[in-house]
Order: C-alpha cells, then sequence, then structure tokens
C-alpha cells in the first residue's frame, strides 16, 4: 500500500477532515492534499508527528501490513 493511501485511510479512521488533520499536524491544507494525492511526501518530523497520531510506529506507517497478508502464509 503507498503512503498516500495509509495517510488518507488513518485520517478517516480518526475521523477527521483534510483542514482538521492539517490543524493537528501544523501544516496548510494544501500539504495534506499532495500527501493524499501522492505528488509530495511528508518530512521526516511530518512522519513522527503523523504516527503519533495515528497511533502506529513510524515503520509501520511507512510499511503497513497488508490485509491479507496473513492469509499469504497459510499453507
Amino acid at each position: 500500500m503507498a503512503l498516500k493511501d495509509v495517510i488518507r485511510r488513518n485520517r478517516k479512521r480518526l475521523g477527521v477532515s483534510v483542514d482538521e488533520f492539517a490543524r493537528l499536524m501544523n501544516v496548510g491544507r494544501a500539504t495534506v492534499c499532495r500527501w493524499e494525492a501522492g505528488t509530495a511526501d511528508p518530512r521526516v518530523k511530518n512522519l513522527m508527528d503523523m504516527s503519533e497520531c495515528f497511533g502506529v510506529t513510524e515503520t509501520e506507517l511507512l510499511h503497513p501490513r497488508e490485509e491479507n497478508e496473513d492469509s499469504k502464509n497459510v499453507p
């Protein structure tokens, strides 16, 4: 899953709008839109803040487990 999709999915899971998330992240609305469109990547500080906001580690944010990953390991 691409980072843009992870950001959008987690923002929606929190139940916040793009504007609300931008305020939480202390960035502009356009920045969040670019992250979710995949035309810009968050800076390291933003990734750290995002992982805290979403309640996941930076590794989980950057390398999310696919929902069907567990089924791939079943013989």
